[in-house]
């Protein structure tokens, strides 16, 4: 991509506080897919101001607001697109923008709630710009500045941007950078693609994405999309721990990998598996099957109110085997021993790694490669597909049970 001064546009760029929400792209991109189909989804990516409604910004903030709007303004004319910079002053993306509105003084003008994510509901934004696309550009706080270093100019000047430099920036700023067309048409039509922002790695840093997609494969669609993505993004770190310790044949500490391990089945067996058929069970509805059975089954379980455990979920999961819609329906994760023996093996690791005693090594790599779908447990295959399989039948059990008359 050219950095000739002579292919920069107006443009502007934003500085996102995580304080405010530490996953503000990922948010941002999971609502632009949600929003429709095709071509036609879009985001509002806000600028929030924190104070009251009748307090105005500082003199200069009002300046470079306007200063910045009526940069974009100048691209939409010229090209119905401008590109708005993102960043944290450690990741950057571009974002691909089709409209802009100021809501400093005029707050009718705000995009309808649905079209937003949620975390602006709650906040004072005094100017909004309509998302078409999002692309990563860097995630690493080196790259990143030299990126705007050697590709974003401070309004019309020749000094590249650097937040560490004494410029008296306000947000958004005016910028001069790469054109639309550069940054998204025609790596775009390279690529192949239609959005980059249905890319892992808009919202993943590469290594992130890669582990993604090698779990992705080795564990099949089905049961890969059955997890939470919570429970996805825990696997591929845990994934990039096991890989680095064998690439650079260390003696790493296998702690923060079991503990990725045992969250992804903590997620996945209490939100998936125990909580919804607890819920339904709290309820009191004589419409869930052989409910007398559940009862007794787990007669001297405390379920509320405080949050479900691995090691409560361990007991909970064996003791359905005496509830009939279980025993039929959710396969060996409740009615197979070897399950129940493979689960309290695995909460007696997780103690062990929470209270700081060693973990056995090759007991971590070998239930970290179960768990990515790289090697069968003889007893038990591949745990994953077990659990997503038994989520999937609990979301029928409910279904059936709300539906009956």
């Amino acid at each position: 991509m050219s950095s000739d001064p002579r292919d920069r546009v107006p443009g502007a760029l934003v500085v996102w506080n995580p304080l405010i929400e530490p996953d503000t792209i990922v948010v941002h991109v999971d609502h632009w897919r949600a929003s429709g189909r095709g071509d036609d989804r879009r985001t509002w990516w806000g600028r929030i101001y924190d104070a009251p409604a009748d307090r105005m910004p500082r003199p200069e903030l009002v300046a470079a607001l306007e200063e910045s709007l009526g940069a974009c303004r100048e691209s939409l004319d010229a090209r119905g697109r401008v590109v708005l910079f993102a960043t944290d002053f450690r990741q950057l993306h571009a974002l691909e923008v089709d409209d802009v509105r100021s809501t400093l003084r005029d707050p009718d003008q705000a995009p309808p709630p649905e079209e937003r994510p949620a975390y602006y509901h709650a906040r004072r934004v005094i100017a909004w710009f309509r998302v078409r696309d999002v692309r990563a550009l860097s995630f690493e706080p080196i790259d990143t500045l030299q990126y705007l270093r050697e590709h974003v100019r401070v309004r019309r000047t020749s000094y590249g941007y650097d937040p560490y430099a004494s410029f008296g920036l306000r947000y958004p700023a005016f910028v001069c950078g790469p054109a639309p067309e550069a940054l998204f048409d025609e790596p775009r039509a390279r690529l192949g693609i239609s959005r980059f922002a249905d890319l892992a790695d808009t919202i993943y840093p590469p290594r992130l994405a890669l582990a993604r997609g090698e779990l992705q494969r080795l564990l099949g669609d089905t049961t890969w999309n059955g997890l939470d993505d919570a429970s996805r993004l825990w696997l591929a770190s845990a994934r990039i721990l096991v890989t680095q310790g064998h690439a650079l044949d260390a003696q790493l500490e296998m702690t923060p990998v079991v503990m990725y391990l045992s969250n992804v089945l903590e997620r996945e067996l209490v939100g998936g598996v125990v909580q919804p058929v607890a819920a339904a069970l709290g309820t009191g509805s004589p419409r869930l099957e052989q409910v007398d059975q559940l009862r007794r089954a787990w007669d001297g379980f405390e379920i509320a109110p405080r949050p479900l455990t691995l090691g409560a979920v361990a007991m909970m999961v064996p003791a359905m085997r005496s509830w009939q819609p279980a025993r039929h329906g959710f396969g060996p994760l409740v009615c197979d021993d070897a399950w129940a023996r493979w689960l309290s093996q695995f909460v007696g690791r997780r103690n062990d790694a929470a209270h700081a005693r060693q973990v056995d090594r090759a007991w971590v790599e070998a239930a970290a490669r179960q768990m990515f779908g790289e090697q069968r447990h003889p007893a038990i295959g591949v745990p994953l597909h077990t659990v997503v399989h038994a989520k999937g039948a609990v979301r029928n059990l409910i279904a059936r049970s709300a539906s009956a008359p």
